[in-house]
């Protein structure tokens, strides 16, 4: 049979161009390090035949480190496995060999190092690290570092750093030393640096400043002076207070460990009693008081010596009036008191003068009447020239004419005398003396009375009895 276009009588045969095979080299597909750069340009794949172009076309595909499956990538860059694929783009060629390579790009080593720190106790730590071998187009893509250091006292601690994450790097951690170092106090020791002597023990109580809320410092405070009793500072002095601390966390700042204050003396009060005399006597004090002594204290407890001196501005015979107590006490001491003297008042009274009118004597039937007075109680040989008033003076009789015969009293009105020195006293004593009238009779006096009469001689002798009808 005649097969279909073919024409019989000629020879026909059939051959195949088979595709040339391609040995196939690669270049830059080797283990290098992560360096943070796109190497998928510098890796290529070449014939070992000479081939007048590029045939090849090259796909990658990437496994991390720590990965089980390869993924189809566009970079190499990244640290982990890859595996570069040629595919040949003409139909006549095919790959024989090499078809493929495979590479890693290895972790780059990456030590991240706690770095030393210093602080004061009772403070937080500013924790940081350095990055010995980080790629500056990696910063901030490592996460945040945690770090670990349990400090609670004074003392050196280790400062643990971990938690980045960074496939690209090998990272090493490496620890750090933390140095806690004593918190420096200060103590603000006040202004009240000054006291009164009182009997009782005096301190300085500082405030500390700069301490940790919650911590007891175990402060104390030493007091030393010139005066110190025991370990007290009672009496009057200079005194040092010195602070101590048994809280090893801190330290006290040498320019407020230390503080001064004074214990400075009592004023007592030196008080003349005041006091009186009369005119005419000699000057005179009555003694003094000691006003401000602490209770439970005398002058023998508090050991003051000396002696207090009174004296007055007033001689003998001067004015009546008031004058001043003098007090020195310039030769008192004391070792916790000082004193102050208050003067006191000597008061000059006047003298009393007794007036007494003298005795005199009338008749029945005359009018009352004084005859003088007399003064007793003058000083100084002073006499009633001292005296105003006594021209004019009048008295008192207990007598009224006609009233029977007796002794009356006389007593001189003294309300208006007057002296500088001198009061007046009117006495009672002067006695008027009313004596018998004597009638004496010439005849017989004859005198009638309702039942008759009597009849008298001149010498009132009774002679006889008349009756008058």
């Amino acid at each position: 049979s005649e097969a279909v276009g073919v024409s019989y009588g000629k020879t026909i045969k059939v051959f195949t161009i088979a595709p040339c095979p391609v040995e196939i080299e690669w270049s830059g597909a080797v283990d290098f390090t992560y360096d943070g750069t796109d190497h998928s340009s510098n890796i290529t794949a070449t014939a070992r035949t000479e081939i007048n172009e590029n045939i090849f076309k090259i796909s990658f595909r990437y496994k991390a480190h720590g990965a089980t499956t390869f993924t189809p990538v566009t970079e190499v860059k990244n640290a982990g496995t890859y595996t570069a694929t040629a595919e040949i783009s003409n139909d006549n060629y095919t790959i024989s060999t090499n078809a493929a390579a495979t590479f890693t790009i290895k972790q780059k080593a990456l030590t991240v190092t706690a770095e030393d720190k210093t602080v004061t106790y009772g403070d937080s730590v500013p924790y940081t690290a350095t990055y010995n071998g980080l790629l500056d187009c990696d910063k901030g893509k490592l996460g945040t570092p945690n770090f670990t250091c349990n400090y609670n006292e004074v003392g050196t601690y280790s400062i643990t750093v971990d938690g980045l994450e960074n496939s690209n790097y090998a990272i090493t951690y490496v620890n750090g030393t933390l140095t806690v170092n004593k918190r420096t106090v200060t103590l603000d020791w006040g202004t009240a640096n000054s006291f009164i002597y009182d009997g009782t023990a005096h301190t300085l109580k500082p405030a500390a400043k700069n301490i940790v809320i919650g911590d007891d410092l175990g402060l104390a405070v030493t007091i030393t002076g010139e005066n110190i009793s025991g370990s007290s500072a009672i009496n009057v002095g200079t005194y040092t207070a010195t602070a101590s601390i048994t809280n090893k966390n801190y330290v006290l700042a040498e320019s407020s460990k230390t503080a001064t204050f004074t214990i400075t003396a009592r004023a007592l009060t030196i008080t003349a009693n005041d006091h009186e005399i009369i005119y005419g006597s000699a000057p005179a004090t009555n003694g003094y008081t000691i006003s401000g002594m602490i209770e439970g204290e005398t002058p023998e407890t508090a050991n003051i010596s000396g002696t207090v001196k009174l004296t007055t501005n007033y001689t003998q015979y001067g004015n009546v009036g008031e004058y001043d107590i003098i007090v020195d006490i310039s030769g008192l001491s004391a070792p916790n008191y000082s004193f102050t003297a208050k003067n006191g008042k000597l008061t000059v009274n006047k003298k009393e003068l007794t007036v007494t009118a003298k005795n005199h004597e009338i008749t029945y039937g005359e009018e009352p009447s004084a005859n003088g007075y007399t003064i007793n109680g003058f000083v100084n040989n002073e006499n009633e020239s001292v005296i105003t008033g006594l021209e004019n003076i009048t008295y008192i009789i207990d007598y009224a004419q006609w009233q029977d015969i007796g002794q009356f009293s006389i007593t001189p009105k003294v309300d208006g005398l007057s002296a500088v020195n001198y009061s007046f006293k009117a006495n009672s004593d002067g006695i008027l003396n009313v004596k018998q009238l004597n009638i004496q009779l010439s005849g017989i006096i004859e005198r009638d009375y309702a039942d008759g009469g009597i009849l008298f001689d001149k010498n009132c002798r009774r002679l006889y009895n008349r009756i008058s009808r």
